[in-house]
């Protein structure tokens, strides 16, 4: 049985790609063309479509603004190729501009036209929702609205009327991109047939360039129109903001729409893009906003306790850690943060070394039962760990590059602990195995610090209050994916309560 691809697409040039590709498929493709964004939008929520074609911007807005998880973009379409055609004559009361939603180019276009008019003329104009592509060309054709943004064919049709502002305001910009659903996608049948979709969309491409006299006759047999305007549009299809014609991102591109985005809503772009697919076609990053990522159970003012679950995740994921975060360090101590497996989000540890006598080495030990500490930093993940503070020696402070990528196993949820003053440890014996041993034999009970020896004291401290030997918490959310430690103890008149001891943030990517 041929398998099936159900696509959910607007109605511009991808209707012409996507009609030529299809007869050189062994894939069977189900082609919806949508009335308007939010269509398209509830056809990647509903899984009523495998991939959805739209514009980047969109795909920001479902993951930055609705905090929808899964979205995925998988690789460009164009760059948007985008025209403003109409008019917009206040004196002569021409001020409809049409739009899909508020989304989309929606945001570019706004953008354009409140640093081309004054402020009063600007609040003039009558944003009207007027749908697709398609379907806002026919509402500038019968006079319903009077501008719009528009890309081949409708921006070469019969009375579109372009206006080369707009292009040059753009710059860079990514417009439409094709998504899917992260599920989905790990789903290894699914994505065997994403990826022939696109090995086939990517050949389909540079064959299109290559051989221009044949895709000109082919633009021009499929709109019905001449050869002099299918001529012009196979032209525009290769320029700057033309089609993307591999799989990889432009970082510019992504940036140029990115940037209208958070100007428009005041949105932060991290550093990581969790929504787009790698370069190496196969991982992303997990989405540091739900709890696939990491759940922080606060008490007060953001202390509370971490794990980071990636339960849900079969296979190995890598970590990778973040200069920003490891830049924001100022401790006096030179610390070491590690990582340990935990069994719930309350902290417990398998009791591997039957410390509560009972038998069994399938139990649980609570943080603040005895033989924790010791049997958690039995259980460190391996060449997972950080230096930090040092008294400002960033020559002792693992920079991520450093740190590189740590292959963690799926399936299971992980918490942070430091040790103040381990980094030491770490220098004097040479690695982090023998540096967990020297810490375990200096400091067996883990005993607390106190105020005489506070300052050479070696002690660990965990997520988990009662893990610690004052019972108080160490950790704290400094931003949302950015946590610190404090290394201090507990004690009035010593602890400064900053928490930027060992200042970390985490990214996990499959």
């Amino acid at each position: 049985m041929t398998p099936t691809l159900k696509i959910s697409a607007f109605k511009d040039i991808s209707a012409f790609l996507l009609s030529t590709l299809q007869p050189q498929l062994d894939i069977n493709l189900e082609i919806k063309y949508v009335q308007n964004a939010d269509e398209a939008h509830q056809d990647l929520f509903d899984n009523n479509a495998d991939m959805v074609l739209m514009s980047y911007d969109d795909t920001l807005s479902l993951s930055l603004e609705d905090k929808y998880p899964a979205i995925l973009a998988l690789f460009p379409i164009h760059g948007g190729i985008l025209d403003l055609c109409g008019e917009i004559d206040l004196e002569a009361n021409k001020n409809r501009v049409g739009i899909d939603t508020n989304t989309g180019y929606a945001r570019a276009l706004r953008s354009y036209l409140s640093q081309k008019l004054s402020p009063e003329e600007y609040q003039s104009l009558d944003f009207i929702k007027a749908g697709a592509t398609n379907l806002r060309y026919d509402k500038l054709i019968d006079n319903q609205i009077d501008a719009t943004l528009l890309n081949p064919p409708y921006s070469y049709f019969e009375g579109a009327q372009a206006d080369p502002g707009f292009q040059l305001f753009l710059g860079d910009y990514q417009g439409v991109v094709a998504n899917t659903n992260k599920y989905l996608w790990q789903d290894l049948d699914k994505r065997a047939l994403l990826k022939d979709f696109m090995t086939s969309y990517q050949a389909m491409l540079q064959n299109l360039e290559a051989n221009s006299q044949s895709t000109i006759q082919s633009l021009s047999d499929y709109y019905s129109i001449s050869m002099d305007i299918a001529t012009s549009i196979y032209n525009r299809l290769w320029m700057p903001n033309g089609l993307n014609i591999n799989f990889q991102f432009s970082d510019s591109q992504l940036q140029g729409t990115e940037s209208i985005f958070s100007q428009d809503t005041q949105i932060f772009i991290p550093s990581k893009r969790y929504w787009v697919l790698n370069q190496d076609l196969n991982s992303f990053y997990l989405d540091p906003n739900v709890t696939d990522a990491f759940n922080l159970q606060p008490n007060t003012d953001n202390l509370g306790s971490l794990t980071y679950d990636i339960s849900s995740v079969s296979g190995e994921i890598k970590g990778e850690t973040d200069d920003g975060a490891l830049s924001q360090t100022d401790a006096l101590f030179h610390n070491l943060v590690g990582f340990y497996g935990v069994e719930d989000t309350s902290g417990a540890i398998l009791d591997v070394y039957d410390v509560n006598n009972n038998g069994q080495v399938d139990d649980l030990l609570n943080p603040g039962d005895r033989g924790y500490v010791q049997t958690a930093l039995s259980q460190y993940v391996n060449n997972f760990f950080l230096e930090a503070g040092a008294n400002g020696d960033t020559s002792k402070n693992t920079t991520a590059n450093q740190f590189g990528e740590v292959v963690l196993a799926g399936g299971r949820l992980y918490a942070p602990f430091l040790i103040a003053n381990g980094g030491d440890l770490l220098t004097k014996s040479g690695n982090f195995d023998q540096a967990i041993a020297a810490f375990l034999a200096l400091n067996p009970d883990n005993a607390g610090a106190n105020l005489e020896d506070f300052k050479t004291k070696t002690v660990a401290y965990f997520g988990f209050g009662a893990a610690n030997p004052d019972k108080s918490e160490h950790l704290r959310r400094l931003e949302n994916n950015t946590f610190g430690f404090e290394d201090l103890p507990s004690i009035a008149g010593v602890s400064d309560y900053d928490f930027n001891d060992s200042v970390f943030s985490f990214f996990y990517r499959t």
